[in-house]
């Protein structure tokens, strides 16, 4: 059993700071919320509004308010204690858990899918009662077409938000890096409307980083795969 954080650890270099800044994130589309420290100062920033964690309710206005405004594009949210405040957000929304796979071949190259017009990382549901690392490789098994998969590390999870009907969702995806020691030509799940599964070298998938969706973007821009 691997055991890794729950909360979703995303590193940020901010323009105009020169540290990184270490911030719970949670993504409402293309926009983070991002839960820090109440002694988190920013100059003002087009585009990036700030405000104090106060409760779900709130909260949940923000939320529709990033659905609807394209204008802020990043919520900067101040509490004492940015962790707890996060689990108490968490709590308004159902919540859905998944479990994907960053795979490297003997080659350095990394697994990407490309579904619904965007790459991605293979990953999917949990099933009920099903482990999670268990559940991280059967779905690149199953999208993929790829098995003798090893866990060789956890990495941090990342969160987004959509609606389903009128109800407020919020995805958590637990990633594993993978190893596979035979480079085999994966098989896209058609009916997952997969179309393509490749094996990609770094300038590949920079390539690819430029079409995809936020929370992938955090797993290489933490410089978790590409070291």
């Amino acid at each position: 059993m691997y055991f890794y954080e729950v909360y979703a650890v995303q590193i940020y270099s901010i323009p105009q700071r020169q540290e990184l800044i270490i911030m719970l994130t949670v993504y409402i589309g293309e926009s983070p919320i991002c839960f820090v420290d109440e002694s988190f100062v920013l100059p003002k920033m087009q585009g990036v509004m700030y405000t104090s964690y106060s409760s779900v309710e709130t909260m949940k206005l923000f939320v529709e308010m990033l659905e609807k405004n394209k204008e802020v594009r990043f919520l900067i949210v101040r509490h004492s204690d940015p962790v707890a405040a996060f689990a108490e957000f968490s709590k308004g929304f159902r919540l859905i858990e998944a479990a994907g796979g960053v795979v490297h071949n003997a080659k350095g190259e990394v697994l990407l899918i490309f579904r619904n017009g965007k790459w991605d990382l293979p990953k999917g549901k949990i099933e009920s009662g099903e482990e999670t690392e268990k559940a991280a490789i059967r779905e690149v098994m199953e999208e993929c077409g790829i098995d003798g998969l090893k866990i060789t590390r956890p990495l941090p999870a990342t969160y987004h938000t959509y609606r389903l009907n009128s109800e407020h969702i919020l995805k958590r995806t637990y990633w594993f890096e993978m190893m596979v020691g035979k480079t085999t030509l994966p098989v896209p799940q058609l009916e997952e409307g997969i179309t393509v599964a490749k094996w990609m070298n770094e300038t590949e998938v920079k390539d690819a980083l430029q079409n995809t969706f936020p929370s992938v973007k955090d797993v290489f821009k933490n410089k978790l795969v590409f070291a």
